[in-house]
């Protein structure tokens, strides 16, 4: 898909935006390519999703344009009873960024208590799980209320466990937050749940080198975790 944007940014902040007026006017056209051979989007057990993006923004009212490219691959592979999930998210940027486009890793993508920051330049990120059942997929009625019959049929329920290892790469180009660490990496367990009109929801535990194990960091999301 190729989609042309008009945007505007505006902020009272100093800073934010990279015009002195503190409202930043783009045009934004953006190509993404992508390709969903997943079986199932909300609980995926096999196939593949590629998403290619490439962003070009041109300011208006300046004389800067930035460019940002992003990848975003995930494996599912079903063998006996697991599920070897794994996913590759690259991420480059270049000319200076506004901090409102300004890249960097997050707890979604490595999964401990690091703290991140965001300063343009090249994200990698890499996330495998391992995932097992634990209670198998079922199917719920109840017939005791008559005025919600129809919206309380089949309603499906399942618990499945999961251990997964993040790694992470921020490569920045402000000159201050490029002195700060770049390389991450956690590993923790987890759960998912599906649920009911939520579809699917998860918990997670996880741990960096040198984290107290009585100190995990924990996540909650809507959702798979990828």
């Amino acid at each position: 898909d190729a989609l042309p944007i008009w945007e505007e940014q505006s902020s009272n902040a100093l800073g934010f935006t990279y015009s002195g007026s503190r409202k930043d006017r783009l045009l934004v056209e953006s190509i993404t390519l992508q390709r969903d051979a997943r079986d199932y989007r909300y609980y995926p057990t096999k196939g593949a999703l590629l998403r290619l993006v490439s962003e070009f923004n041109q300011m208006v009212d300046e004389n800067h344009y930035f460019l940002r490219q992003s990848i975003d691959l995930r494996l599912y592979r079903s063998v006996q009873n697991l599920i070897l999930a794994g996913r590759f998210i690259g991420v480059a940027s270049q000319k200076d960024l506004p901090s409102y486009r300004r890249i960097g890793l997050s707890h979604s993508l490595v999964r401990s208590r690091a703290s991140y920051k965001s300063g343009g330049g090249i994200i990698l990120a890499l996330n495998i799980e391992t995932r097992f059942n634990i209670i198998p997929k079922r199917y719920y009625s109840f017939e005791l209320f008559p005025l919600v019959k129809p919206y309380v049929q089949n309603m499906q329920f399942s618990m499945e466990g999961y251990l997964y290892f993040d790694a992470g790469c921020n490569r920045l180009t402000d000159p201050e937050e490029a002195k700060m660490a770049s390389n991450f990496w956690a590993y923790g367990l987890g759960l998912h749940f599906q649920l009911p009109y939520i579809e699917t929801i998860h918990f997670s535990a996880g741990w960096s080198p040198g984290q107290p194990f009585n100190e995990p960091f924990l996540r909650t999301g809507v959702g798979v975790t990828f």
